[in-house]
């Protein structure tokens, strides 16, 4: 009677983890990709979405910040950003609150969205340019 519990259980976890990939509509690339999309163009909207604490003590280089913990987070966002055809560009510090500031983005109709995986600690990992 465990293992069937057990089975079902993590049949369960696998269907809600599947499915859940399968609606996300952003996208999330490595850190040398997200260096190639930053750099090949000027409609990339770059967002670092950590707090203001982390964004002075370095980020990438022309990146906005906006904080995804703030009150207004979405407000500011659907306000500041209104272009839905221009490409976003979202990271973090490892890569989990990126997500959910794309999936505002992606919930609200923008269609070109990526998030860094492993986000700003990635970033740092490859040598990539900091600016401070």
């Amino acid at each position: 009677m465990k293992k069937i519990l057990f089975l079902l259980t993590m049949l369960t976890f696998f269907i809600s983890v599947n499915c859940g990939d399968k609606n996300a509509k952003f996208k999330t690339i490595s850190a040398p990709e997200f260096l190639d999309l930053i750099g090949g163009s000027q409609n990339v909207i770059l967002i670092d979405v950590r707090t203001p604490e982390e964004f002075v003590e370095g980020h990438i280089p022309a990146a906005n910040n906006l904080d995804v913990k703030s009150q207004d987070f979405k407000n500011r966002l659907l306000e500041n950003y209104k272009d839905k055809k221009k490409v976003y560009a979202l990271y973090c510090r490892s890569g989990h609150r990126s997500k959910l500031a794309a999936q505002i983005l992606v919930d609200n109709g923008y269609t070109e969205v990526y998030e860094m995986e492993g986000g700003f600690n990635a970033w740092k990992e490859k040598d990539f340019p900091i600016e401070k």
